[in-house]
């Protein structure tokens, strides 16, 4: 009975640890921002603090008399730091503004302050849950010899629990209560936790476990710990690698995020629970020398598996078209979630199932007395992720960016070849082992010279956004439109996103886009993206210093530089391959990427406008992308606005563009209350074409009629504003609501916070919807004008 309670004990504990993780992880961004230094950083203080703690139980654990009651108390101290991290965070953010007021440090050494400051509050809490599964396996276990079916059905129960925690946390409790009673939520049923295991200690036996029976060969623990070690930096390298290629497939909604995360996790789960009693079998049937090469035989074909997989990367964009039309998925989210997730299960959970078996293998292999055997489940446990904390900073910022993908699986593949090489080089070769490393070899050589097929444009045509575009779903009609329409003239993987460039065959425009997601053209968008380079300028007196977020094209950072008052163009960017790709566009940007005025700034704009003290800038323009994606969902809260106007200088003006297609007009209404409850003044104006509204806020009053004086204010411009049929008038025509009516209209209507995440979450939904139409109508019907 005491056993399957501490299996639920442990499925929950799994499940607040993932929800903590999701938590922590977005708090935190808000914070180094979403780069992928801050992104890699953030995860290896998570999964750092989980080594640690693994190690350091891993040298009292097996001298624990009452490890349950250890374990509660772990257990009520990560519920207690819970609910008390928030202040933290908000106590140390003094600490590291005035670090960067002094220093002035570049975005990476000013990270490494964020970093220091912040990362290392999640040790602790993170340290407490990497030591419980030591302590909870050594108070189930009675004998070493099922220690394996023990670790694994508390491995499985826990990874389960966390597939439970992101279900709960991604779809239900964030969307509907916020990030904060989240958190508190997980701290409560920590805390309940606790409580629980210290009224079931009263009851539970000292544990005892007994030494394995018999033992025809005794591995070494550092071998062991190595091979796995190589296989959790393996581990994290497939997960990025293969979220990677899923974003390219599914988009980069949260929604998405969260199943892929269900599916890898799920088969992580699996592993573990499946893995632990073939371990016991094995070894009791065959012994340690067989079992170990059952551990080098799962590594191997791990390393098939997941290459065997890659040559079904290429169907993926054709199968989600034809799995949305047989699920009706265009007018309904949940059956859209159920192809993202039948798509994730694809890619990653029979490998996932492979890597959760490889933990309680290991332990079973290696253990041999029992009082040893929480401190080498401690030790190996903590090597395992250790090495995953290497495999997170590695995938991010030198395997993606140098080899793509593909490289990196096969780079993954390479490390689990690597990790059972040492199991069979530790066993000491024998003649089978020898057949085993020449059939390897073969196979990594043919790997090697034959990587499957790969179409940049298939990959990167956005079918999760355009299915809806066209009516031929069938095979044929889908590579119609991803690759007949336009001719491909730039791909690359960087650090955060894949960057493509085309150009139409039809018309000769070039477009960029981001993950599949069309950003910009020098054709359809050069309305929008001219107008919010200049109608921000037309309402400041002399604008000087001016900030750009997201380049883009490069046309509206461009268009700035055109003006000849201004002094300085500083531009943020996250991504480098846009900056690459946005020189494709110098004979539409006024080569602003040559302009010395200019200054690219590779950083998210929400940390790059902490870095920089109040009144900066005359004019901050911000173009995102969309807000149903993550991490550019950041940047249209009202937290982000309300730093974003302290770095204005008084009668400064901030432009913020937006979408009115794909947005309903409830989340429409959301966007707009929430800007207009940060600018004193407001003017909002509309790009009927590209249905785009173009918001402008500042502390003081924005007088529509000053655009009818554009052309005398910036005669350099005026070229651009005719080449697009643009006269002052047909600007003026395009203007909508001022703050009055934004306020009028809009009453009652919820402000998108970053705690209440409403637009991240509300606005993937109306993803396939086509709304510019309506929003457009609803706002003609109720324009100022």
């Amino acid at each position: 009975m005491l056993s399957r309670v501490l299996l639920a004990l442990f499925f929950v504990s799994g499940a607040t640890g993932l929800m903590y993780q999701v938590i922590w992880v977005r708090q935190l961004q808000l914070i180094f921002g979403a780069t992928t230094l801050a992104v890699a950083a953030v995860l290896g203080a998570f999964m750092g603090g989980l080594a640690v703690g693994g190690w350091a139980i891993s040298n009292h654990v097996d001298r624990i008399r009452r490890p349950l009651q250890v374990y509660a108390r772990l257990e009520l101290g990560i519920g207690l730091y819970a609910l008390v991290l928030p202040e933290l965070l908000r106590a140390v953010e003094p600490l590291y503004l005035g670090l960067s007021s002094q220093m002035n440090p570049s975005p990476l050494v000013y990270g490494l302050i964020q970093l220091l400051c912040v990362g290392s509050l999640l040790i602790l809490p993170t340290a407490f849950m990497g030591a419980t599964l030591p302590l909870l396996v050594r108070q189930r276990t009675s004998s070493v010899d099922s220690s394996g079916r023990e670790l694994g059905a508390l491995y499985g129960a826990n990874t389960a629990g966390a597939v439970a925690g992101t279900c709960l946390a991604g779809f239900v409790l964030l969307p509907g209560i916020g990030v904060a009673a989240t958190n508190v939520s997980a701290a409560a049923a920590n805390i309940a936790l606790g409580v629980l295991a210290l009224w079931l200690d009263r009851w539970a036996p000292e544990p005892k476990v007994q030494d394995r029976r018999s033992v025809d060969f005794q591995p070494e623990p550092i071998a062991v710990g190595v091979a796995l070690a190589l296989g959790g930096l393996a581990s994290m390298v497939y997960e990025v690698a293969w979220v990677r290629l899923l974003t390219l497939v599914l988009g980069a909604s949260a929604y998405a995020f969260a199943l892929m995360l269900v599916a890898f996790l799920s088969g992580i789960a699996l592993g573990g629970a499946l893995g632990g009693p073939l371990a016991d079998r094995v070894a009791e049937r065959r012994g340690e020398r067989e079992l170990l090469h059952t551990l080098a035989a799962l590594y191997v074909l791990l390393a098939a598996v997941s290459y065997v997989v890659m040559y079904a990367f290429p169907e993926l964009p054709v199968w989600y078209v034809l799995l949305i039309d047989a699920a009706g998925a265009i007018e309904s989210p949940r059956a859209e979630w159920a192809v993202m997730l039948g798509i994730s299960v694809g890619v990653m959970t029979l490998p996932a199932i492979l890597l959760g078996a490889t933990l309680p293998i290991s332990v079973r292999a290696v253990a041999s007395r029992g009082d040893e055997l929480g401190r080498t489940i401690g030790r190996l446990y903590s090597m395992n992720t250790a090495g995953g904390v290497v495999g997170a900073l590695t995938a991010g910022f030198v395997l993606m960016p140098a080899i793509g993908v593909q490289g990196a699986v096969l780079a993954a593949a390479g490390l689990n070849i690597a990790s059972a090489g040492v199991i069979f080089w530790h066993m000491g070769p024998s003649p089978r082992d020898r057949a085993v490393a020449v059939a390897v070899a073969a196979v990594v050589v043919l790997a090697a010279i034959s990587r499957p097929p790969w179409n940049p444009r298939l990959m990167a045509s956005g079918m999760y956004r355009y299915s809806s575009w066209f009516s031929d779903h069938s095979r044929e009609g889908i590579h119609e439109f991803a690759l007949d329409r336009d001719e491909l003239l730039m791909y690359r993987e960087g650090r955060t996103s894949v960057v493509t460039v085309g150009r139409n065959k039809r018309d000769g425009s070039i477009w960029i886009a981001n993950n599949g997601k069309g950003e910009a053209d020098n054709a359809f968008d050069m309305e929008t993206q001219v107008l919010l380079g200049l109608l921000p300028l037309q309402f400041v007196e002399d604008p000087r210093d001016v900030l750009v977020i997201g380049l883009g094209s490069g046309i509206t950072a461009g268009t700035v530089s055109s003006v000849d008052s201004v002094d300085h163009v500083d531009v943020v960017e996250i991504e480098a391959a846009v900056v690459e790709a946005a020189e494709l566009f110098a004979e539409w940007n006024h080569h602003v990427l040559d302009d010395p005025r200019t200054t690219i700034h590779a950083n998210d704009g929400r940390n790059h406008l902490l870095l920089h003290p109040r009144a900066t800038w005359d004019v901050i323009i911000s173009q995102p992308s969309n807000p149903w994606i993550t991490g550019a969902a950041n940047l249209f809260t009202l937290d982000f606005f309300e730093i974003g106007r302290s770095r204005l200088r008084p009668g400064g003006v901030w432009a913020q563009w937006a979408q009115l297609y794909s947005m309903e007009e409830a989340d429409l209404k959301t966007l707009l209350a929430t800007f207009a409850s940060v600018h004193a003044h407001v003017l909002v104006y509309v790009t009927e074409e590209t249905s785009d509204i173009l918001m402008l806020g500042s502390d003081r009053p924005l007088d529509p009629l000053v655009v009818g004086e554009i052309n005398d204010r910036f005669p350099s411009a005026a070229p651009a504003l005719k080449d697009l049929g643009l006269r002052p008038e047909t600007i003026s025509e395009k203007l909508r609501l001022d703050r009055d009516a934004i306020l009028e209209l809009t009453a009652g209507m919820p402000i998108n916070t970053d705690d209440n995440l409403w637009l991240e979450y509300s606005a993937p939904l109306a993803r396939h919807r086509n709304t510019g139409e309506a929003n457009q109508r609803w706002l003609d019907r109720v324009s100022i004008r």
